[in-house]
């Protein structure tokens, strides 16, 4: 044992000497406190602590690190390659740490930027260390006056005016405040911006979008005193603006639609928290019942509103959607760790406190003993999160209904009733429609059955295949797809090569259903038919999606009379409207599949734009015939089934299949025998009723044709009989109607119309009446749920020793921060969580970081940087307010305004400093180079989903439909970005904030712009300049789709008024003499590049358009805001 602590001893005896020749900023130890140490605690001090640690290494204080154990030093300071630790914790072959699962990529990546920030750690005897006078598990702390009188932990109070000189500069209150200090450094605030700059400005800030080529000519126009405040009035109004800054405050909130970490589950209803807080933004609710909202909405009187009221369950997602160790094996373990990452989220996005740092010790920096950790700890350990801490652990979800809800749905369920009724009435009308085209149209679907015979040997004669598997699209060549079933891009079904599938492949389940998913391109859009070859020996039927919405349903529900290969059947039963371009098309039942061998997609014959022969399908012969292909895929089917055996008990077509089987064109000779025999008592005639006996006597046949006709006579005159005759004549026709009148046979009128059916003017009731029910029945609100939290069993923690769930202390009650409550709590906690009290507290005007922390928000989302700088950190190890009595004059406006944030936006945007331009000054350049003292405009980058929904604006356009969800992930299914998990997702035009975020992987075009990391809470994105974002700008999908566009919209404008166009959508601008010069010159050189490779004149001119719209969409005057 001696010398295991031995080296340990030596280790602390020499810490105070190591410790002093290591300088690190306060910003690496914030770094270290925030993303290391957690880590450290509930990673690796269970085994690597004490005084016998595992391997003889310990965590426990930096020297270890540099000393390491049984395996060397862990980590060089600078060298992460050399870094033993960084080997291990990437699980390398040598060593494997955390053994039983590989720490997150981000953790990970901030274990890689400790050590090559020299392996900051705190120094206790620096002088911004807390010095908090107590003992580890002591419950009352003892602060001294200089914390006591931190600045970020008094109220804060209306300043006065500062003493200005320049008082005409003055626009806002604002603007005393900013001008005070610039006179006191002796720099003159840059001109104003003009009015050009200004509404793109404000525009971007508050809508995130692009201002219209109109709407900057009304406002450069407007000579009005106000216009510039009616811009900003018009802008707050707009429903953009509550998604452009909610996606602000999700950054906050860690927002993601899955879990991350080890067990990266969908969160299928993270949406619902989401569309909350856009709907806040808009609503301009009240930033203090914001607050209140999301930790204890459930908690709260609930409102009259039944959206307000199901909204405050919906905002307590902000507790719930944080990753979360799902698979931790030690379930006390997982609860701490959930807690941890609610109280610490609570406390940096609400007070600007690093509250994790106390988990494990007092605060290093800050006066937050550990007891106060474990205090709000307890509040969120007496709430319910967690369904359970299983390995793999299910989180708490809730329903949204209420009373008004309910009402609703029953008033939307009595209207779908009346319009289904609608419905009936139209299908009796379309069911005489149908019985007279399948009687009297029974000769043509005979005559169409024989021609065709079997549909695959026509495919095979006009050398037709089914396309297999290929990571591309399949193209809809010229209005026509065959593909085999198994060449699904994605699909959780069987493919079954052998047995039902022997010679051909099926496409099959198991005991549940499933869905197969393919990709399709279609260059040629219009009215398409689906036809699926399949066998079936019970009914299964499944539905058909396009682009994830239900277009059919109920079909392939015939049996074909066996699973296997030699029963398989065309059918021609859906009808899909195909626009030009991408398309997902599946296959999708939560039931026992039909064996499905392949399906076809031709387009409707009158649609077509050549003069073409169609490929020989259903829907071919149906037209060539006038007929209705999804009637003729019942006569095939029926004909097939009639083999001998049948046939003794269905003798109805028996001298059909013989007279349609002669060959050539003696058919008056190759028939006479067969008739002979039909009028005979053996052979044909033993089984022939005496009705068909009789009509083939009166009118012998010269032709199949002729035949034909005589089938069909005898289908209408026996219905006829059975409907409008005496019993008499009903006798006559008895043994045919008991064979014509059964469901199977394809004369008889099918339960379910196809759409094909209808007549155009009935279609179009049909699909009105449709989609009435279909809107009607998306209006009716669901059975919604949400994540969320609830309450669970009051229970005060003990102190955890060291942050260790094993290692307890004393008892803590459950109460608020006491630097700011004080003491004596006066919130008291009795039966329930406190969750209420805590929501209660952090939005009372007595709490002094609350509205300081968003005001400063507020202030760096506007200019780019906070007054406080570090906007997540108002502790000591923080920056210092830049301008404190301009902080305490906006937190005291935000608080008098009822928390009104648009009030908030308004006086800073119509402030003179808001309105400076970016103009560069020497002298404050020399004076202040960070600008921190607003001497101009700070100019920014565009951010990722400013980026792309400005880019699709420019280009297909933006689809503003707001709400909901794109995830297409099972709830708490896992999510992937290969497999049949995430597919094309982020394949549309919403608007960005919708998009899912997945934890594991954020969309690729977010990731380069600088997107987030969404596990931790963060209101203050960086902003790099790499070679990946111009790469992304000149050959990524997104733009070259949204420049094909844009130059398709240009080209059929004249070339001068193209460019004035291009410029004018870009760059808010027209072009200046030199920039059309240029412009010019270029495309005519792209152009006769293009030419020269064989292209049209007129596809190289499309092609050197959007190359330009390209060039300028990556210009910086585009992907920067003055």
């Amino acid at each position: 044992m001696l010398n295991r602590i031995l080296p340990l001893t030596v280790l602390f005896l020499l810490s105070g000497t190591l410790l002093a020749q290591e300088q690190f900023s306060a910003e690496d130890i914030a770094f270290f406190e925030s993303k290391i140490r957690p880590i450290l605690v509930t990673h690796c001090q269970d085994c690597h602590s004490g005084e016998d640690p595992e391997s003889r290494f310990s965590v426990e204080f930096r020297e270890a690190f540099l000393t390491g154990g049984e395996f060397g030093p862990a980590a060089k300071p600078g060298n992460p390659k050399e870094s033993l630790l960084i080997s291990a914790i990437k699980h390398d072959e040598f060593l494997k740490m955390p053994p039983k699962a590989k720490l997150s990529t981000t953790d990970v990546i901030n274990f890689t930027r400790w050590v090559e920030l020299g392996l900051p750690w705190p120094n206790e005897s620096m002088e911004i260390v807390a010095n908090i006078g107590q003992s580890a598990d002591s419950v009352i702390a003892e602060f001294t006056e200089e914390q006591k009188q931190y600045w970020a932990f008094q109220l804060p109070v209306r300043p006065a005016f500062p003493r200005i000189a320049n008082r005409p500069w003055i626009q806002s209150p604002i603007d005393f405040f900013t001008l005070a200090k610039l006179e006191e450094a002796g720099l003159t605030p840059a001109p104003q911006a003009d009015k050009r700059t200004l509404i793109r400005r404000a525009t971007f800030d508050l809508l995130g979008l692009p201002p219209t080529p109109q709407e900057i000519e009304n406002f450069l126009e407007d000579d009005r005193p106000d216009a510039y405040p009616q811009l900003i009035d018009r802008l707050l109004s707009s429903p953009r603006y509550g998604e452009r800054w909610g996606r602000h405050w999700l950054d906050v909130a860690r927002y993601a639609d899955s879990n991350g970490l080890d067990e990266n589950l969908s969160y299928e209803f993270a949406y619902q928290y989401r569309d909350y807080v856009i709907r806040s933004m808009n609503l301009d609710k009240s930033y203090g019942q914001f607050v209140q909202e999301q930790i204890a909405g459930d908690l709260m009187p609930p409102s009259d509103d039944p959206l307000a009221g199901t909204d405050q369950l919906r905002a307590t997602g902000f507790l719930a959607i944080g990753p979360k160790m799902l698979a931790e094996d030690d379930p006390v373990k997982m609860q701490m760790d959930i807690i941890d990452e609610q109280v610490n989220t609570l406390g940096q996005t609400f007070m600007g406190l690093t509250l994790g740092c106390a988990r494990c010790h007092d605060h290093k920096f800050d006066p937050i003993p550990t007891a106060d950790y474990y205090a709000l700890a307890g509040i969120f350990k007496s709430t319910k999160s967690m369904e359970n801490y299983n390995v793999v652990a299910d989180w708490f979800e809730r329903p949204l209904v209420s009373e008004q809800t309910q009402a609703e749905i029953d008033r939307i369920n009595a209207e779908i009733q009346t319009t289904k009724a609608k419905q009936t009435a139209l299908n009796s009308k379309v069911v005489e429609i149908v019985e007279k085209e399948l009687l009297h149209k029974a000769d043509q679907y005979l005559l169409a059955s024989s021609h065709i015979g079997d549909l695959d040997s026509h495919l095979a004669k006009h050398g037709l295949t089914a396309q297999t598997k290929q990571d591309s699209p399949f193209i809809v060549a010229d209005g026509y797809l065959l593909v085999e079933a198994e060449a699904a891009h994605r699909t959780n079904l069987t493919i079954v090569p052998n047995g039902y599938g022997e010679g051909i492949g099926i496409l099959a389940s198991g005991g549940s259903g499933g869905f197969a998913e393919y990709e399709i391109e279609v260059p040629l859009p219009g009215s398409y038919t689906m036809e699926v070859r399949y066998a079936a020996q019970d009914s299964r039927s499944v539905g058909i999606k396009l682009d994830g919405k239900a277009m059919a349903d109920g079909v392939l529900g015939r049996v074909t009379g066996s699973w296997y290969p030699d029963t398989q059947t065309w059918v021609a039963e859906i009808e899909l409207e195909l626009t030009a371009g991408k398309h997902t098309l599946a296959i999708d039942s939560p039931k026992v599949y039909p064996h499905i061998d392949k399906f076809a997609l031709i387009l409707n014959r009158e649609q077509q734009t050549q003069n073409e022969s169609m490929p020989p399908s259903l829907s071919a012969f149906a037209l060539e015939f006038d007929i209705n292909k999804s009637f003729l895929s019942g006569w095939l089917w029926y004909l097939k089934t009639l083999d001998e055996t049948k046939l003794q008990s269905h003798p109805f077509l028996a001298a059909w299949l013989r007279l349609s089987a002669i060959a050539g064109d003696n058919f008056p000779e190759a028939s006479a025998p067969i008739l002979a025999e039909l009028q005979s008592d053996g052979g044909l005639g033993a089984q022939t009723p005496t009705v068909i006996k009789d009509i083939f006597r009166q009118a012998p046949p010269k032709s199949l044709e002729e035949v034909a006709v005589l089938y069909r006579r005898l289908i209408v005159d026996t219905n006829h009989a059975f409907k409008h005759l005496d019993d008499s004549a009903k006798a006559v026709y008895k043994d045919v109607y008991d064979e014509i009148s059964k469901a199977e046979f394809p004369a008889v009128t099918p339960k379910t119309i196809p759409a094909s059916a209808y007549p155009e003017d009935l279609e179009m009731q049909r699909v009105s009446l449709t989609q009435q029910i279909a809107e009607l029945e998306e209006a009716r609100p669901e059975f919604e749920m949400a994540m969320g939290v609830t309450e669970g069993a009051g229970a005060d923690l003990e102190i955890h020793l060291r942050g260790s769930h094993i290692t307890l202390g004393k008892k803590v009650p459950r109460r608020m921060l006491q630097i700011i409550e004080g003491p004596v709590p006066q919130h008291k906690i009795t039966e329930q969580s406190g969750r209420l009290e805590l929501a209660q507290w952090l939005a009372s005007p007595e709490n002094p970081l609350v509205n300081r922390v968003m005001a400063n928000r507020v202030w760096r989302w506007h200019f780019g940087r906070g007054i406080v700088s570090s906007v997540d950190n108002f502790g000591t190890l923080g920056e210092l307010p830049t301008h404190p009595a301009l902080l305490d004059y906006l937190a005291v406006e935000l608080g008098e305004s009822n928390g009104s944030l648009k009030a908030l936006h308004r006086q800073i945007m119509l402030s003179a400093t808001y309105q400076m331009s970016t103009a560069y000054s020497e002298q404050g350049m020399a004076t202040d180079p960070e600008n921190k003292l607003l001497w101009r405009f700070n100019r920014r980058r565009l951010t990722g989903e400013e980026v792309r929904d400005s880019v699709l604006t420019l280009g297909p356009g933006l689809d503003n439909r707001m709400g909901g969800t794109l995830l297409r992930v099972k709830n708490r299914a896992y999510v992937t970005t290969s497999g049949s998990n995430l597919t094309n997702e982020f394949q549309n035009q919403r608007r960005s904030i919708y998009l899912p975020v997945v934890r594991s992987s954020v969309y690729e075009v977010l990731q380069a712009l600088d997107f987030p990391d969404p596990a931790v809470s963060n209101g203050d994105r960086a902003t790099t300049t790499v070679a990946p974002q111009a790469l992304l700008m000149m050959n990524s999908s997104l733009v070259d789709e949204a420049t094909a566009a844009l130059s398709q919209r240009l080209l059929p404008l004249n070339s001068s008024k193209r460019l004035e166009t291009a410029y004018n959508l870009i760059m808010g601008r027209s072009p200046n003499p030199e920039e059309i010069s240029g412009a010019q010159a270029y495309i005519q050189q792209v152009s006769e590049a293009s030419v020269s490779t064989g292209i049209s004149a007129e596809e190289a001119s499309l092609f050197a358009w959007q190359s330009l719209c390209r060039v300028l969409l990556s210009s910086n005057e585009f992907i920067y805001i003055e």
